[in-house]
């Protein structure tokens, strides 16, 4: 669906970013990457990572799991969806 595909690509472009793993594919940089790999501009680039950046879910570490919790203006909390 539509929500999962949108979460795949926030985190798939988290981690290129916070690894730098972008240059390893020849890209200059993560704009260039989520261009071309995505077709998203740089403005999607950078609202993606800071979606996953501030509500992503968070091992006893710190270290970001691949899951988004969401909590909707109706103040219902479903993973990945808004309600």
């Amino acid at each position: 669906n539509v929500q999962s595909s949108f979460t795949r690509i926030a985190f798939d472009l988290y981690w290129m970013y916070s690894a730098s793993a972008f240059g390893l594919l020849g890209y200059k940089n993560i704009y260039d990457y989520a261009a071309k790999e995505h077709g998203i501009a740089r403005g999607t680039c950078s609202d993606f990572i800071h979606i996953v950046e501030r509500f992503a879910n968070r091992d006893e570490h710190g270290n970001i799991l691949e899951e988004i919790r969401l909590v909707g203006r109706y103040g219902c909390t479903v993973d990945g969806i808004f309600c």
